[in-house]
C-alpha cells in the first residue's frame, strides 16, 4: 500500500516509480495507491473514487495509462 508516494517528487521519478507498479502488478501482484493526483491514479486499472468515507464510484471504465519508463527488470 502507497499513500501519497509521489507527492514531493519530479514528474520524472513519478514515471519511474509507476512502472515498477505497473511491472509488479503484471506479474500477478496487487497494487494499493491512495492518491489525490488524477494523472497517477490514470495509471492504475481499477479506481475508487472515495468521499467521507464512502465509495462513490468503483470501476475500471477508463483507460489506463501506461507509464513512459516500461524497461524495468
Amino acid at each position: 500500500m502507497n499513500d501519497f508516494f509521489t507527492g514531493n517528487i519530479a514528474s520524472v521519478q513519478a514515471e519511474e516509480i509507476m512502472a515498477i507498479f505497473q511491472k509488479i502488478n503484471d506479474e500477478g501482484h496487487t497494487i494499493v495507491m491512495i492518491t489525490h493526483e488524477t494523472d497517477i491514479a490514470e495509471h492504475a486499472k481499477r479506481i475508487i473514487h472515495i468521499k467521507d468515507g464512502h465509495i462513490v464510484k468503483d470501476g475500471n471504465g477508463h483507460n489506463q495509462r501506461k507509464a513512459k519508463n516500461r524497461k524495468i527488470d
